[in-house]
């Protein structure tokens, strides 16, 4: 079973309105069959940022301030969420 959390301790508020300075790091914590994608969506449900990678974990940087979700897909299409992430 495919199992994912947020690194905390790599979480990156923006540093001043207006500018994109956020940090998400995503770790896959028990993997299935890779390769894996990661996919970041804002609040809206608009993809920022998709990757296909056999790496277990996914830094999404450079964010501006908002709420978001990841999602992330196994070579077999298991799925699995992470929602309102607050940056």
């Amino acid at each position: 079973e495919l199992i994912i959390s947020e690194v905390i301790p790599a979480h990156i508020d923006v540093d001043c309105f207006g500018e994109s300075t956020g940090a998400i790091q995503i770790n896959i914590d028990q993997p299935s069959v890779g390769p894996y994608q990661f996919v970041l969506q804002d609040q809206s449900a608009t993809t920022v940022e998709s990757v296909n990678t056999a790496n277990t974990s996914y830094l999404f940087d450079l964010l501006p301030a908002g709420t978001y979700s990841v999602t992330v897909t196994d070579a077999n299409n298991a799925e699995k969420n992470i929602n309102n992430i607050k940056i």
